[in-house]
């Protein structure tokens, strides 16, 4: 019986992982994207008005945990924050007893909460200073990195829900399959992708959200990731492997999914990692411009032109959302760099 499995892989997975370590630029970057993500998760552990852990008339209460369990989709409906902390009039700062345990966040600011100091330079309390309305810039800052993160991850996962399944069958199947696939590519890529973005959301209204955000960019911004695919299915559907699992009578998404898609995936991670740094830069040019996230929720694009409103009088405002984009972008940047540096036929 004829084996389907490759018997000489497209690639070496240990000598990527190899050739990955050994670029100490790509090893930053992805250390970055790695901090990112867990300052997108774990915000509420790092700035938050409510403790990470109390004790209140008897019992112990875990409100800033349960804020990081609320960022997982419909588990607010699953898990529900204590009395008293779940109501809005509840100030942990001011309520809490003086003598209670309570370990506190290294920012005690929420995102939203307002003081009396406005447009303050960076101080004690303040590490980064306030904005026009007294709301801290470090709690901002870390809270908005969950949206700007969020919007780059969702958005390419949706690209590449649609983009590899599309070129994998263009790539594997060729003839009017690829042609209408092509010419599908060749429809969306015609248009300038932000203005189209722009357009869309525009439609849709400024109330759209993350979520909306998200699935908007990633409908625009699958081609990149069809054309890698279907390069790859190209090459590779003529390997002896994919004519052997043929023989074995093996079905058209066996074939696509399991015997080439494994041995495509390469190109592939490339677009999606540069992808999410564009995405980034796309969410804050739309909030920037009043059609991504909204206020008083943070986007590090509407922390920016609040900075921009108030250059002269409170520069500070516009140095940490530049600084904290900056960063994203190449963190994505290098690490996408990095892989496609390991993946490259010439260093095999």
């Amino acid at each position: 019986m004829i084996d389907a499995t490759p018997t000489t892989p497209h690639f070496s997975e240990r000598g990527i992982r190899s050739r990955f370590r050994r670029d100490v630029r790509a090893m930053v970057g992805l250390i970055g994207v790695c901090l990112l993500v867990l300052i997108g998760v774990c915000g509420p552990l790092l700035a938050n008005r409510q403790p990470i852990l109390c004790r209140y008339d008897g019992s112990w209460h875990l409100p800033a945990i349960v804020d990081v369990i609320h960022k997982l989709p419909f588990s607010a409906r699953v898990v529900s924050k204590s009395r008293p902390f779940r109501y809005p009039q509840f100030d942990a700062k001011r309520d809490l007893p003086a003598d209670a345990f309570a370990l506190w966040p290294p920012i005690r600011y929420g995102p939203r909460e307002t003081s009396a100091s406005i447009l303050e330079g960076p101080t004690g309390s303040h590490l980064l200073g306030t904005d026009d309305v007294g709301r801290d810039v470090a709690a901002r800052l870390i809270h908005a990195t969950s949206a700007s993160i969020g919007a780059g991850l969702g958005a390419m996962l949706l690209a590449a829900l649609i983009g590899i399944p599309l070129g994998g069958l263009a790539g594997y199947r060729g003839g009017k399959t690829d042609i209408l696939v092509s010419r599908l590519i060749e429809l969306f890529t015609c248009f300038p992708v932000f203005f189209l973005i722009l357009a869309v959301m525009a439609w849709l209204g400024p109330g759209t959200g993350i979520a909306g955000l998200a699935v908007v960019i990633g409908l625009v911004r699958w081609t990149a990731v069809a054309r890698y695919t279907r390069g790859e299915f190209l090459h590779l559907r003529a390997e002896d492997y994919v004519l052997a699992a043929r023989t074995q009578g093996a079905g058209l998404a066996r074939i696509l999914f399991v015997h080439l898609l494994p041995n495509a995936m390469g190109p592939v991670l490339v677009a999606l990692a540069f992808g999410v740094a564009n995405v980034i830069l796309i969410e804050a040019g739309l909030s920037w411009l009043g059609f991504g996230v909204q206020q008083p929720d943070p986007s590090w694009g509407n922390m920016l032109r609040t900075g921009y409103a108030h250059l002269e009088a409170a520069p500070h405002l516009i140095f940490a959302s530049c600084a904290a984009i900056f960063l994203a972008v190449l963190s994505c940047n290098l690490t996408a760099d990095g892989l496609r540096n390991a993946l490259s036929p010439k260093l095999r």
